[in-house]
């Protein structure tokens, strides 16, 4: 049994690294994190039905990395234009 949880915590890892896009030397950290999520899964029971997968992939949705909001650029901004030097009357 112990074998089966420590393989359910290694497949739980692999998932959470290449959901991170497989980052280099973060192992221990997906590994601690894959640890608390299937602790988490056992002490609290299984909320999203009868499919342990289901919860998995729920949690890989949530710990995919978001990505930062873009910035606005000068050329999207609606401005008055400059006007330039031969544009005059």
């Amino acid at each position: 049994m112990d074998h089966d949880h420590q393989e359910r915590i290694k497949q739980r890892a692999h998932e959470i690294w290449e959901s991170e896009g497989r980052p280099e030397g973060r192992d221990a950290e997906h590994w601690s994190r894959a640890e608390e999520e299937l602790r988490n899964q056992m002490d609290g029971g299984s909320q999203g039905g009868t499919d342990g997968q289901s919860d998995l992939a729920q949690t890989a949705a949530a710990a995919k990395p978001k990505r930062a909001p873009r910035k606005s650029s000068a050329k999207s901004a609606k401005a008055d234009p400059t006007p330039y030097l031969n544009d005059a009357p």
